[in-house]
């Protein structure tokens, strides 16, 4: 969580100060040239990975702790409920901004056309798959729900190959980039982060790798990997910012976002009162992804801006954000739809265990 909160930020700031997005409200960038934040607000593009070695990496480990406690458990089951729990929070944002939008009269049914199609559309998107399926979306940054789903969707497939082949599945992804590309392109170019996700989690690599010390001395071993891992830091942004460089998707949004990753577990999580407030914004980073573009770009983009200052753009943002966040946590418990949810949910996985004790049968 506290990962996902440095990711979370990490987003805001790509999505605020993107070129194109910003020069018009004069914003204000002191002490550091614009040229270079530009610069710093493409790299960040690494959060989409950051995010994807994340799920892979929490998903062996909470398959991986279930099987433990109950060894029958299969990997159907474990997709089941994975992909429950996400459509079913990501249903009740959806529909939260659907209304939202009814009731400001912008966008609602206007972004899936006329005619025929637009109820179609509409399912579609509100399933999470309309960027998978090239259909309209009402938020565009939406598109990441359908990359989401599919790594849901064949985590089975990759633990089988993992499970067989072991390190040999981090090559074997990388010679099947075009021809999973093919199928569905973000996919493509992430799925190499999300095995490494699952390969660093399954051998406690950033575990192993932070009890290492250069020195017997722990705080100068900790400040001499404090130095070598900044300056990769520095430059790996150099070189996937590079020009020409966009052919190294594997490299660039996969090794780069764990390596990112890394630093932030080696450095950040133990600062003390930070990592709780990191913690607290990677507790609401869904909620915050799947609505901020309505506050920065959508409804309230000047007001967003006119801040001018970077830093409290982005600060503004976040708080604003939060508070959506809190308001739809609020109704989700008022309205019990968690509740209903879940006991669907678990309807649903008794239906496979019945199955499963029929089959043994």
């Amino acid at each position: 969580m506290i990962v996902k909160g440095v990711t979370l930020l990490f987003l805001l700031f790509h999505h605020c100060f993107l070129k194109g997005r910003f020069e018009e409200f004069g914003v204000i960038f002191f002490p550091f040239p614009e040229k270079y934040m530009v610069i710093l607000a493409a790299f960040l593009k690494i959060c989409v990975g950051m995010f994807v070695f994340l799920s892979g990496y929490g998903m062996i480990r909470s398959y991986n702790h279930r099987l433990k406690k109950n060894p029958n458990y299969t990997l159907k089951e474990y997709v089941v409920d994975r992909y429950f729990s996400l459509w079913n929070k990501w249903f009740f944002v959806f529909l939260f901004c659907q209304i939202f939008c009814f009731v400001a009269s912008r966008l609602q049914f206007n972004v899936y056309g006329k005619g025929s199609y637009p109820i179609l559309y509409f399912i579609i998107d509100a399933l999470g798959f309309a960027d998978f399926f090239e259909t309209p979306l009402l938020i565009a940054t939406w598109w990441y729900m359908s990359l989401a789903f599919c790594i849901i969707l064949i985590f089975p497939l990759i633990v089988v190959i993992y499970k067989k082949i072991g390190v040999y599945i981090i090559p074997l992804t990388l010679v099947t980039y075009k021809l999973v590309s093919e199928i569905y392109f973000p996919l493509g170019r992430w799925l190499f982060a999300f095995v490494l996700g699952i390969y660093c989690a399954d051998h406690f690599i950033f575990e192993r790798l932070k009890q290492k010390n250069i020195t017997n001395n722990v705080a100068i071993s900790k400040l001499i990997k404090f130095i070598i891992l900044t300056l990769l830091f520095i430059t790996f942004i150099r070189f996937r910012q590079g020009k020409g460089n966009y052919i190294y998707y594997s490299f660039n949004d996969g090794f780069i976002p764990m390596f990112v990753i890394y630093y932030c577990y080696e450095f950040v999580n133990d600062i003390k009162y930070l990592n709780n407030v990191l913690k607290f914004i990677g507790e609401h980073s869904m909620n915050i992804f799947l609505t901020h573009s309505f506050i920065r770009a959508t409804y309230f983009e000047y007001w967003t801006y006119h801040f001018q200052y970077w830093w409290l753009i982005i600060l503004v943002l976040l708080i604003e954000s939060i508070l959506v966040s809190i308001v739809i946590e609020w109704l989700i418990k008022t309205l019990h739809y968690d509740k209903l949810m879940l006991s669907l949910k678990k309807r649903i996985l008794s239906l496979f265990s019945r199955r499963r004790e029929g089959n043994l049968q």
